[in-house]
This record gives structure tokens, C-alpha cells and sequence, in this order.
């Protein structure tokens, strides 16, 4: 376990060294990589001469694209991205607004394919399979063992004259975490965040929690669920989740307190490890009383089974839940300890990346930057996609705007826009040391022996 921590140490030092390289990066335009033909003729109701379609680089004849978008949205993404590289861009256009016969009328002198993606990525079954044959680019569920498996390409190259890479137009922490040994292998195309769900049919006295509540607040509130002594109903399911991060939640002279980050706490060592204690024997509490569990008796899920009243999940969650529970839900933030206290995002970030094995590098890399940061390649994608419970890791107001919009989850989006400079990010994973910290070990604790779980932290964290 010790190997472990030291593991997750060096990687938040090369993020850190990350963050140091990428400020170095120069902002250059980056150059087309098509063949440049004139824009067409226009008139003023954006009727286009057919543009005569030009004969490719044989190098560059083809992309195949993996993302979780249909292959009709991809086709845009493609015109969009060749119109606005080549001269056919009318700035009074936005991805909302620009007529989709117009970008279909664009010939683009390049070829794609479109393989259809979960929402979450690829997994490295599916990238291994792929063998050879793997797409220019791919969203991606576990960029660790994608980047040591060597599927991805080393993009730090091709991205360091590219104009989309400003820190005005992304949060700049969401890139960093990108980085291994120094090598960026990826690009940030949105995130997730951990919520409390709640079903409404077990709410005391039919009052849904705050979203914004304190630690108190939330142990009260679990408490009075359990006074209501519903049959075979779990107060709250995936307790051992709420560990990580609730201890990142308190926010002290603009410091984030993350077991993540090892040189938050030796700022102040006691309070953090008092801060961690407290957590840990709560969390103990509430599974020694039977409140928290971890399944049924007969090892089902109960969030599955409907006979839960919470749980925490990822906001990616949001629509399958939402549909397993129509009109059911509701939603909470991590708990801070105190009401004035800053709840510190804690961001998943699900990468694109560009295959080792593509011929075609620099393309790849920039139409993946270009789609997830482009304010009007994102706002076209949500005029033709409907992707609830992903936040943008782009600044841009007009892309906010749409997420806030939406009648899910649109106060969740406000209430974390003005949140996200402050977020620690961690890239999707599944198969690594950091998920089986999080997710295996606690889970392994809490169905065994709470004494371990305190050693797991306090050993190995502090060295005690």
C-alpha cells in the first residue's frame, strides 16, 4: 500500500510539473492541415456555391474518430472545423444558430470514420482489441493503463502552437492532469462530479436535503430517515464513497484540503489528519448502525432495487437514474464541515486521445482540441446531442449558458461555473492505483474491519 501512495505522489508531481511546462507552451496560430481552397460566394441568406472538393494529401485522406456522438454529428464536426480553418466561416454564425444545410454543402477533402462510443469511453479490452487498427482518436475510461499500454501518442508537440490551448478559453487544471513523465496524452473534453442522490418517496416529512449543505446537516438528515423505520429500505447505499471527499470539502485560507494532494497536508498536519479521523469514525458509525450499506441481504444493490433513500454517484449518472427514477430524484453536494466553507469540486475529466499508430498526428490532435474546446463546435454538439450531467471545461459564458438551461441539470451547472478554477481534476480511470484506493479498498474495509481503513489512511498518508 505504501508503493501505492508513493505512486499516486509522483503522479501529482508531475502534474504540478505539468502545469509549469504548459505555461511555457506558445500560442502560435496553428497552420490548416487542409489544402486551402477560396470560400465560397454568399448571399445574405448564406446561400453557398458548392464548393469543388480539392484532392487530399494522400496522407491525410482519412480519420477514424471514436466518441460518443453519432456519426451525423460527427459529419458537422468535421465541415464545422474545415470551415473555420479554411475561410468559410461567417463570425455572425454560431454552432446555435449556422444553418446545418450550409455545412452540409461544404465538401471537405478529407475522409472520416465514425465509431460510436459509450459516453464514459473505451475501454482497454476495446483498445486492445483494436490491436493495430485503433481510431486517430478515442474517448477514453482509463487513460492510465491506455498511456502505459502505449495506445496513446504523445500530443505535447503537436499541441504546443495551437491557439485553442489558451488558459483564457479552458481550466488550465483540467489539461495537467493529462500529463505523465512530462508527455501530454490527451485532451480534457468534459467532466463529471459526484453527487448525493436522494429518492424523494423516502424524504422525511417529503423535504429533499439542500443541495448545499454542511457535514451536520447531512448526518441529521440521514439520521432522520432512519427514524422513520421504512421496512428493508437503506438509508444510504455506497456510503464509503462520501471518504475522499468530504475530506476535501473544507477550504481554509484558499487551501483545498484533498487526501489526493500530499502537500496540502503538510501545511498543517494535525488538522488534517483530526479532519480525516472525524470522517472515517463517522462514516464507521453509520455502517455499525446498520444506516449505511453496502447492499442487501441477498447481495443485491439496493440502489437497483428501488429500495434506497440515497447515494452517491457521478453526475454522468444522472440521466440513467433520472429515467430509473421519473420524477423520483433529487440532488446534494458533497457536504462541506461548515455552512461558509467552499465545497471544492472534485472533477472526473474524460480525455481524448490520439492513437500511437495514427498516420496522422497532428490532425487528430488538433480536430480533438477543436471539438472540445471550440465554443461553437460545443454548442453545436449540444444542439444535436443531448449529454446531461457533463460540465465544459471551457470558460466560455455562451457553452455555461446551455448547460444552465437544462431543466435537470442546469442548477447543478450554476451552481459549480463559478467553482471550476478552484476543482481538483483527475483524469477517468478504472484499472489503476488511484480507483482501487478510492473505490476496492474502502469497499474492502468497510465489509470487513473499520480498524483497517484507519490504518490504510493514517499509515499511509502521514506515515504514522
Amino acid at each position: 500500500m505504501l508503493d501505492m501512495m508513493r505512486i499516486i505522489r509522483k503522479l501529482v508531481a508531475v502534474v504540478l510539473i505539468a502545469a509549469t511546462v504548459l505555461c511555457m507552451i506558445s500560442c502560435k496560430k496553428k497552420a490548416s492541415e487542409f489544402p486551402q481552397v477560396p470560400p465560397p460566394s454568399t448571399s445574405e441568406t448564406s446561400e453557398v456555391t458548392e464548393v469543388t472538393e480539392t484532392s487530399a494529401d494522400p496522407e491525410i485522406s482519412k480519420l477514424i474518430v471514436a466518441l460518443p456522438y453519432e456519426a451525423s454529428t460527427v459529419n458537422y464536426l468535421f465541415k464545422l472545423y474545415y470551415a473555420k480553418n479554411n475561410g468559410y466561416w461567417n463570425p455572425d454564425y454560431s454552432g446555435l444558430t449556422v444553418d446545418l444545410g450550409y455545412l452540409e454543402s461544404i465538401n471537405v477533402p478529407i475522409s472520416f470514420e465514425s465509431v460510436y462510443v459509450p459516453d464514459d469511453g473505451v475501454s482497454s479490452v476495446t483498445l486492445t482489441n483494436w490491436g493495430s487498427t485503433r481510431p486517430d482518436i478515442f474517448l477514453v475510461n482509463d487513460l492510465e493503463e491506455a498511456v502505459n499500454n502505449g495506445y496513446c501518442a504523445d500530443i505535447s508537440d503537436a499541441m504546443s502552437d495551437s491557439m485553442l490551448l489558451t488558459s483564457d478559453k479552458f481550466y488550465v487544471g483540467s489539461i495537467t492532469c493529462l500529463y505523465k513523465d512530462g508527455a501530454l496524452y490527451g485532451v480534457p473534453h468534459y467532466c463529471s462530479i459526484p453527487l448525493i442522490y436522494g429518492n424523494e418517496d423516502f424524504a422525511p416529512e417529503g423535504k429533499s436535503l439542500n443541495f448545499r449543505c454542511t457535514l451536520n446537516e447531512l448526518k441529521d438528515y440521514i439520521s432522520a430517515i432512519k427514524d422513520l423505520e421504512y421496512e428493508d429500505v437503506a438509508v444510504f447505499a455506497r456510503g464509503y464513497q462520501l471518504i475522499p471527499y468530504i475530506t476535501s470539502a473544507k477550504n481554509d485560507n484558499g487551501i483545498v484540503n484533498s487526501y489526493m494532494l500530499e502537500s496540502e497536508y503538510k501545511t498543517d498536519k494535525d488538522i488534517s489528519q483530526s479532519k480525516l479521523d472525524n470522517v472515517i469514525a463517522m462514516v464507521g458509525e453509520f455502517y455499525d448502525d446498520g444506516t449505511f450499506v453496502n447492499s442487501n441481504p441477498d447481495d443485491s444493490d439496493p440502489v437497483f432495487s428501488r429500495n434506497c433513500a440515497m447515494w452517491i454517484a457521478s453526475s454522468s449518472d444522472l440521466s440513467l437514474w433520472s429515467n430509473y427514477y421519473p420524477g423520483k430524484l433529487y440532488y446534494a453536494q458533497i457536504p462541506t464541515f461548515e455552512y461558509n466553507d467552499k465545497s471544492i469540486p472534485y472533477l472526473t475529466v474524460y480525455p481524448l486521445c490520439v492513437s500511437s499508430t495514427s498516420k496522422n498526428i497532428d490532425l487528430a490532435s488538433d480536430f480533438a482540441a477543436f471539438i472540445s474546446i471550440d465554443t461553437d463546435a460545443l454548442l453545436l454538439i449540444d444542439r444535436l446531442e443531448d449529454k446531461v450531467g457533463y460540465l465544459p471545461v471551457v470558460t466560455s459564458p455562451n457553452v455555461w449558458d446551455i448547460k444552465i438551461a437544462d431543466e435537470t441539470f442546469g442548477y447543478i451547472a450554476s451552481v459549480y461555473e463559478n467553482e471550476m478554477d478552484n476543482a481538483v481534476y483527475c483524469p477517468k480511470v478504472i484499472n489503476n492505483d488511484l480507483y482501487d484506493l478510492i473505490e476496492l479498498k474502502l469497499f474492502d474495509c468497510y465489509n470487513n474491519d473499520e480498524e483497517e481503513l484507519y490504518e490504510l489512511y493514517l499509515a499511509d498518508i502521514y506515515g504514522n
